[in-house]
């Protein structure tokens, strides 16, 4: 894939560790030279034009509850987390704070406690914030969910399929969904946690 793309046309990858959390060497790159691991990977291409808050570039932490695969129960919280890049985005350079939205990155960016016009200090607000903004700026969000429920769904639907009905009745698994937006509102799944981080 990524010898398909024209050398002065390179679009942003993104690796990340399969076994490491919170953000641990996690980079973004545009020419394959510059991959370099020690660990199993998974690359992402960079989802493009991705819909902006103020010009920072933002991810939906959507969290996922589900208490039986035998039938298949799932609870999605109504709340959840945004969470923002530290620097303005600019799809044509690599910052890692402007690229990035994990909280375990941004907190070491120099600009974290700064105020940011729009979003503030800091880079998390709640989901229902977000929805707020989006819909006073006329983004249409309970579309825009029904569409994220989905993704959840869709994501969620081979469980049965892979997990024995002689598991125990009694297990649940707490699921975070990192979701992105891009600017035409298409939902794009990231990645999903097993026992996110609640802190």
């Amino acid at each position: 894939a990524y010898t398909e793309t024209r050398d002065d046309d390179r679009e942003l990858w993104i690796c990340k560790p399969t076994d490491l959390s919170r953000g641990q060497k996690i980079f973004v790159m545009r020419d394959l030279r510059e991959l370099v691991y020690d660990c199993s990977s998974v690359i992402q291409r960079y989802v493009k034009n991705p819909l902006l808050v103020g010009g920072y570039k933002f991810d939906l932490r959507i969290y996922v509850l589900v208490t039986s695969v035998h039938p298949l129960r799932v609870h999605l919280f109504e709340d959840g987390l945004c969470r923002f890049g530290t620097v303005p985005y600019e799809a044509h350079h690599s910052n890692v704070y402007a690229h990035l939205t994990n909280f375990a990155i941004n907190k070491n960016s120099p600009t974290y406690d700064t105020c940011k016009e729009v979003i503030g200090p800091h880079n998390k607000w709640t989901l229902r914030r977000l929805g707020e903004y989006l819909r006073s700026s006329g983004v249409p969000m309970e579309e825009v969910m029904i569409k994220v429920k989905a993704l959840v769904v869709l994501s969620l639907i081979n469980l049965p399929a892979i997990v024995p009905k002689s598991s125990s009745p009694t297990c649940f698994e707490l699921f975070g969904f990192d979701v992105i937006l891009d600017e035409k509102l298409k939902p794009w799944l990231l990645e999903v946690n097993t026992s996110p981080a609640l802190g």
